[in-house]
């Protein structure tokens, strides 16, 4: 939720956001993903990171957790004439909804990329890298 507990999978509602966006407006629901900045294979073994008073396994020490916010409603205008279908937020750590949700944040907690370049691969397909 909002907080950052975890939700029931069984739960009716959850805790919702209005963001504005250029002329507009999306509302959603809020989330945790984990990010890698390299490939990781499926399965491999990882270190565990503390979420909510637990820990959970993930692949690598160049991937973190982040919150992030999954759009339910959102305007036509100007979102209809969009060729993509999301929005990766890297502005600052201090603009963000809470500093999880500000996925350079993260990643500078994790020590920073190697380089000082950053790039995103999206694909229609979840086998390709």
């Amino acid at each position: 939720d909002h907080d950052g507990n975890r939700v029931p999978a069984d739960a009716e509602e959850r805790d919702q956001v209005s963001v504005a966006f250029g002329t507009g407006d999306i509302v959603g629901e809020f989330a945790r993903e984990t990010v890698c900045l390299s490939l990781h294979e499926a399965g491999s073994t990882g270190r565990p990171v503390p979420e909510n008073g637990s820990q959970v396994e993930i692949p690598g020490t160049d991937c973190t957790r982040v919150r992030v916010v999954f759009a339910t409603e959102m305007t036509s205008e100007p979102f209809s004439a969009f060729e993509f279908d999301g929005v990766l937020g890297l502005g600052l750590e201090s603009l963000a909804l809470d500093p999880e949700f500000s996925l350079m944040g993260q990643v500078a907690r994790l020590g920073g990329p190697e380089r000082s370049r950053f790039g995103v691969f999206v694909s229609l397909e979840d086998n390709v890298a």
